[in-house]
């Protein structure tokens, strides 16, 4: 075969390169905005817990902090949940349950590292010891980690509107054939697989500043973000309450995403939200042990997985039920709802022969 300009395999120039090699890169770190001020996120230490006080006096008495700002005060400027890709459904038909996800939390925490105050200074130093004199008072609840003990008839309920713990239902393939065939098969083999949980970890952390202009009323985001054209409409309807004009994403370079920045993190709304209440441009850049509990993470399900042959060995039907954990609330497109942090997206392959008969289904 002869290489042509557009082959296959042809090498093609990366015009990005000589700008990151040379150090012009413009990643989150490099936004430095005239007048800005910097935030520091006080969070959940425990997975399930009710919010009995926040004591924020000392906070507010420290050294350069302009504010300090709590669910209540959330509430009190009636902003919305954050919005959710998530469009499956129950068992029944019904849309698939999303629970209510604030910025920060009111009255009760879904998962460690839930905000619970955001500290506001001149300095991201006095902003973190500021977070640190705020004092909150917990009642915990009773936690679940693994997603089949979320289905148990004994199992904490985390929402009155969804009594066993299932926020939707999947399935796909022809139940009754693989009934059918698992009955005449020769052999069944059954397998249980436990996915672990990963993270994305990148090399460069989550930050975002929030800017807000109050002679226009519009709100400028800067923070590394995969699909801005997708969310940006979401944010400004659902959670704001404004406009999508009124909103102006800007992503710069990012150091590293592989999914991770795909979702509405809760900091996002809280920078443009506390921009508003202070009057100047707010920064919060995220630190690598906040990334492990408040970063969407991956996978941690549970697959049974059964193949049924006859007596030569052929493959007759193939059957899997897989169980996927989310973290009591929704963020992308999440699983079955229990105690904990973590984010699990649907990704189901059968890699048998297309003449075998299969049925998944997925809680």
């Amino acid at each position: 075969m002869i290489m042509g300009e557009f082959a296959i395999g042809q090498s093609v120039l990366r015009r990005e390169d000589p700008r990151l090699l040379q150090g012009r890169g413009r990643f989150f770190d490099d936004l430095k905005l005239a007048d800005q001020l910097y935030a520091a996120i006080v969070r959940s230490p425990h997975a399930h817990a009710d919010i009995t006080g926040i004591d924020t006096r000392t906070a507010l008495q420290m050294p350069g902090v302009h504010a300090v700002l709590t669910g209540a005060d959330y509430r009190a400027d009636g902003l919305g949940s954050l919005p959710s890709m998530a469009p499956y459904k129950r068992r029944g038909g019904a849309p698939m349950f999303l629970p209510p996800r604030p910025a920060i939390a009111f009255d009760r925490v879904m998962h460690v590292g839930y905000p619970v105050a955001v500290v506001v200074a001149d300095a991201l130093d006095q902003a973190r010891d500021a977070a640190e004199r705020v004092v909150v008072d917990y009642e915990p609840r009773p936690g679940v980690v693994s997603a089949r003990d979320a289905f148990a008839p004994n199992a904490p309920r985390l929402y009155d509107e969804c009594p066993n713990n299932e926020a939707y239902f999947y399935q796909a393939g022809d139940k009754a054939k693989v009934d059918a065939a698992f009955a005449a098969a020769a052999h069944v083999v059954e397998q249980r697989l436990i996915i672990n949980r990963v993270t994305a970890n990148p090399i460069e952390p989550r930050g975002v500043t929030g800017v807000y202009d109050a002679g226009t009323g519009r709100y400028t985001l800067h923070c590394g973000f995969q699909r801005p054209w997708l969310f940006r409409n979401d944010i400004a309807r659902t959670t704001l309450k404004i406009s999508e004009a009124e909103l102006r994403l800007i992503t710069g370079d990012i150091g590293g995403s592989y999914g991770l920045r795909g979702s509405v993190y809760p900091e996002i709304i809280l920078m443009l939200w506390t921009a508003r209440r202070v009057g100047r441009p707010v920064k919060w850049t995220q630190t690598r042990n906040e990334a492990h509990i408040s970063d969407d993470d991956a996978r941690d399900n549970i697959v049974d997985a059964a193949l049924a042959l006859d007596s030569d060995g052929k493959f007759l039907a193939a059957a899997q039920r897989g169980m996927l954990r989310g973290i009591g609330i929704m963020t992308f497109v999440t699983g079955s709802i229990s105690h904990g942090q973590g984010h699990a997206t649907i990704q189901t392959q059968m890699l048998v022969d297309r003449r075998t008969a299969r049925h998944c289904r997925i809680s």
